[in-house]
């Protein structure tokens, strides 16, 4: 899987999700920053691994991209502003300034993809500037 991250506001990064070559959904994550600001700044650009494991806040399995450096808990999952985010990628059907709409229907159209690929082999998701 990869990311190609293509829009850059004080507010948000937005960019692309592609499974295995093909776009799946938007991606919106918190702002870039060269430091971490705890809440506030996406994820490094890097390649990591993800793994399906039981979340408490959702009470289900999520996605998560493991060994982030300086994150813990990043998931893949539904929400529609940065605020939303707590450093994780929102995903959505639709993009506007500084979000992604219909986020339920692209995570109900992805995580399908993301659990086949989690269950079949170690699976990566690779952050890039689009």
């Amino acid at each position: 899987m990869t990311v190609l991250r293509e829009v850059f506001t004080s507010f948000s990064t937005i960019g692309r999700l592609l499974i295995m070559g093909s776009f799946e959904a938007y991606v919106l994550e918190d702002p870039y920053h060269e430091i971490k600001i705890p809440g506030q700044t996406c994820i490094p650009y890097g390649r990591y691994e993800v793994a399906i494991i039981w979340s408490d806040h959702y009470q289900k399995m999520m996605p998560y991209l493991l060994r982030v450096p300086n994150f813990d808990g990043v998931m893949i999952h539904t929400g529609n502003v940065a605020l939303e985010t707590r450093a994780c990628l929102l995903i959505g059907r639709q993009k506007g300034p500084d979000r992604v709409s219909e986020s339920q229907v692209a995570f109900d159209s992805a995580y399908p993809k993301i659990l086949k690929l989690c269950q079949s082999r170690h699976t990566y998701i690779e952050m890039l500037r689009g």
